[in-house]
């Protein structure tokens, strides 16, 4: 951004696109093959048979015919299985969390509503995970997609983070699929921030509300 025909060396840059045509090798290919000794990712890092089906080839992530694939369909389950323990679940959502602060508030907000730093800096504005009412006037198209964000499944944001979307690169090299998991959970802990009721907390909870205390 911020390069146009004044400068052409930046706007049209020396590239190929994918399987494009090369006159510089002598075989016509653009794209190379893997260097000698290249190692490819370990199977067991791609989540193994929790999230993944083997198939010929490598691992995929297969469709049960509605494209929602399911674990059933030997692909990533529809929902996460957080642990049972209450100190488990809080570690678990400590890491969702931090997962989410590294990886997502840059563009989506520490708080989900789409103002990351580089938002601030000038770069496309997600949707936020809470519904603002002011984009119901002065951007209907985000706030439809905004009250998506309120009751799609848990498996759409594992499947975003996973694949990308829309502006968004895939995050697939850089969060493993347990932490996917984990960070799914701590955005359903913001949107449920926004609108929860006393009597959504658990009995401990609203004795420490009620207390001035801090629930968590």
């Amino acid at each position: 951004m911020g390069c146009d025909t004044r400068d052409p060396d930046m706007f049209y840059q020396p590239r190929h696109d994918p399987y494009e045509a090369s006159t510089f090798f002598a075989d016509g290919q653009s794209a190379r093959p893997l260097v000698r000794g290249t190692i490819a990712r370990p199977k067991s890092k791609l989540g193994g048979a929790l999230y993944y089906k083997e198939a010929e080839g490598g691992f995929v992530e297969p469709s049960d015919g509605t494209g929602a694939g399911g674990v059933e369909a030997g692909g990533f389950p529809k929902e996460f299985a957080p642990p049972t323990g209450v100190q488990e679940r809080l570690a678990w959502m400590d890491r969702g969390q931090e997962r989410y602060n590294i990886y997502c508030s840059p563009c989506h907000g520490m708080n989900g509503q789409g103002d990351g730093m580089i938002v601030q800096r000038g770069l496309s504005r997600p949707p936020s995970f809470i519904l603002l009412p002011q984009d119901k006037v002065e951007n209907p198209q985000r706030y439809a997609r905004e009250e998506f964000l309120q009751t799609a499944p848990h498996q759409h944001y594992y499947n975003v983070i996973t694949n990308g979307y829309g502006a968004m690169y895939s995050y697939a090299a850089r969060v493993p699929p347990e932490d996917r998991w984990k960070i799914v959970a701590y955005i359903r802990a913001l949107q449920l921030s926004q609108n929860a009721q006393a009597g959504d907390v658990a009995d401990l909870g609203r004795a420490g509300l009620a207390g001035g205390g801090t629930a968590r």
